[in-house]
């Protein structure tokens, strides 16, 4: 699979203070590789438990007392720029974007396929396979499982010329709580589970690495499980270049436009003072 010449790796952990570069920096990336025949591959975590919504979660009734829910369960949240609807992050969830130059368009199907076959030869002891946990949070065709059971989701970001591949990768942590978390938002929410807009989540059909293998159950085993195979596929550039780059006076500033319009999309969830 060679999607450029090489890949920058860069490696992130946003405070609360800071969610919203998550995607920003992924805005940016994207940005990049739309310019320049160069990848990226970005790994990052959150410091604290954190709700990202989807687009699709604005149009729920009570969306207020979805968010004042989470954070009676502790939860900080924000709003992707992307569809989709409400996914976990946190210390024990690793998030992976593969973001890369496209000299013509791939396919949808072809794009998750490229992001599933990554995790799939990463960890090879796991018989993963994909296909739509319907009542697992943020379903999708590209659900990967083991054993029926759900460990990451994918979505795709595009620009003209590039695409993002963006993966969450439960790792550690209690995926149950995960569940409940989310299945208690979405009750709270009024949520109308009857046209399957959104998932009426049973919390038992997700899993972690870690429950399934104790040895892959460490965020940096994970990152360097993906991080080998795609060097085994792909020139990929010492770490230092993706810091580098990522702290370029030009990134900066890309980035700023990119969390300036992030803060925008985050003003819906912004309460009005009684």
């Amino acid at each position: 699979m060679a999607v450029s010449s090489s890949i920058l790796v860069v490696d992130s952990v946003y405070s609360p203070a800071d969610q919203l570069l998550s995607f920003a920096d992924t805005n940016t990336l994207l940005t990049a590789a739309s310019k320049v025949e160069q990848g990226f591959l970005h790994f990052w975590t959150t410091e604290v438990p954190t709700v990202i919504l989807g687009l699709n979660d604005k149009r729920l009734p009570k969306l207020a007392d979805g968010l004042d829910d989470l954070t009676a369960h502790g939860y900080q949240y924000f709003l992707r720029n992307s569809g989709g609807l409400a996914v976990i992050s946190d210390p024990g969830v690793l998030n992976v974007s593969l973001i890369f130059h496209e000299d013509q368009p791939l396919g949808v199907d072809a794009g998750y396929e490229i992001m599933t076959s990554l995790i799939q030869d990463s960890f090879p002891e796991l018989d993963i396979k994909a296909f739509e946990i319907s009542d697992s949070y943020c379903p999708g065709t590209y659900d990967l499982s083991v054993n029926g059971q759900k460990i990451a989701g994918i979505a795709q970001r595009r620009t003209k010329n590039a695409i993002s591949l963006m993966l969450y990768l439960g790792v550690t942590g209690n995926q149950l709580a995960r569940g409940e978390t989310i299945r208690s938002f979405y009750d709270a929410a009024d949520a109308d589970y009857s046209e399957g807009q959104f998932p009426l989540v049973n919390p038992n059909v997700m899993t972690t690495l870690n429950d399934l293998n104790p040895a892959l159950g460490s965020v940096s085993i994970a990152k360097e499980r993906i991080l080998a195979e795609l060097q085994r596929q792909q020139a990929v550039a010492p770490l230092a270049q993706g810091q580098e780059f990522v702290t370029s006076t030009e990134y900066l500033a890309e980035q700023q436009k990119a969390l300036r319009q992030m803060k925008l999309r985050n003003q819906v969830l912004i309460k009005e003072e009684p």
